[in-house]
């Protein structure tokens, strides 16, 4: 369920909360949308320092790394980033966000999931990572990726 308030005559701006009522327990998420807009979280984003697009191991938590590998599929135009981060169960759906300077934003909304990546870009590495879906994250530094030749999953279709 999406609460929002919109105001005539002025730009495409709406201002609310999203709340999934099929969770055990439901929780609003604040949130701020604007019509039309071209970009997701910079309008004037900086020069991005590398191009991430291709595959990237990534470990969204280092106290059992085993099982939280996935590969992040990433496409970059640019200072814009779309792609995904795939799992053995599944993905994070479509992700776009931008590489502004040395930072990555990406984030998703379908209806039903909220997702929100930050990590910075440093020698070649994505580092100092946070994950966000909904009301919960991981601490800090526990996303980390890097550049990737080939799959780092176990019993997993080809890619």
């Amino acid at each position: 369920m999406i609460s929002a308030a919109s105001f005539p005559g002025m730009k495409k701006i709406m201002f609310g909360s999203f709340v999934n009522t099929t969770r055990k327990e439901p929780y609003p998420i604040t949130f701020r949308a604007e019509g039309g807009a071209s970009y997701r979280f910079t309008d004037r984003p900086e020069a991005p320092v590398a191009n991430i697009s291709g595959r990237w191991k990534a470990i969204f938590d280092d106290e059992d790394p085993e099982s939280k590998v996935t590969v992040g599929v990433f496409e970059q135009q640019g200072a814009r980033v779309t792609g995904t981060f795939l799992t053995t169960s599944g993905d994070y759906r479509f992700l776009e966000g931008e590489l502004s300077g040395t930072h990555l934003s990406l984030s998703a909304f379908d209806g039903s999931h909220v997702f929100l990546f930050l990590a910075d870009y440093k020698d070649g590495k994505l580092v100092n990572g946070h994950f966000f879906s909904g009301n919960h994250f991981t601490k800090h530094g526990r996303l980390s990726a890097m550049k990737m030749y080939s799959s780092p999953m176990k019993n997993h279709l080809p890619i």
